[in-house]
């Protein structure tokens, strides 16, 4: 995104923030229009969120783990050590899921444990680790087993799931105060 984009961007900000601040001022008036501004709001704030992800988040892909040996993930300071490896095997001899234990460490002090698999991945933080695949190799003279990470960071994700809640929000609101509207006759005449 060019510079002139971001002028854009940050002017929609400005201007939904104003118009936001008017509204809360005058809310005895204007309660009708609730759902309308926290549409926007929720707009605005997934929009800072994209920003906020896109400048300060990663995304690495096919990052190989040894069994017990660490992965340090230096932005954030983390270490992810991958425990065990099960696949779980179908009734006609096919893989149907894989069961990976995980675990996440800081400066040598346990965060997070857990046994990830399809669409169940470790999550900490906005920090997303998602065992993609696994095999086996020799290492050392051994084989062992070894898995394929894909990590995430995205720091506003938490920030994107509160603006879509207020645009939810915004929209079952505008949807009551039209119907409302409607049953009372309160609209204007169009000639």
């Amino acid at each position: 995104m060019d510079s002139r984009g971001g002028v854009v961007i940050v002017l929609l900000g400005v201007n939904t923030l104003c118009c936001f601040v008017d509204w809360l001022f005058h809310i005895r008036t204007r309660w009708r229009k609730a759902g309308e501004y926290f549409i926007h709001l929720g707009f605005v704030l997934i929009l800072c969120a994209f920003l906020w992800g896109s400048q300060t988040g990663f995304r690495s892909e096919k990052n190989a783990v040894l069994m017990g040996q660490p992965l340090t993930i230096k932005p954030l300071n983390v270490t992810v050590v991958l425990e065990g490896i099960k696949p779980v095997i179908g009734p006609q001899g096919r893989p149907m899921d894989t069961l990976t234990s995980l675990a996440l460490y800081r400066d040598g002090r346990l965060l997070k444990q857990v046994q990830t698999r399809a669409n169940h991945p470790l999550i900490w933080n906005g920090l997303l680790v998602i065992p993609s695949s696994y095999g086996r190799t020799m290492w050392k003279g051994q084989p062992t087993a070894y898995s394929l990470l894909t990590i995430n960071y995205d720091p506003g994700a938490g920030l994107a799931f509160v603006g879509s809640l207020l645009m939810a929000a915004g929209v079952l609101l505008a949807l009551f105060s039209f119907y409302r509207k409607r049953s009372r006759d309160d609209r204007p005449d169009i000639v």
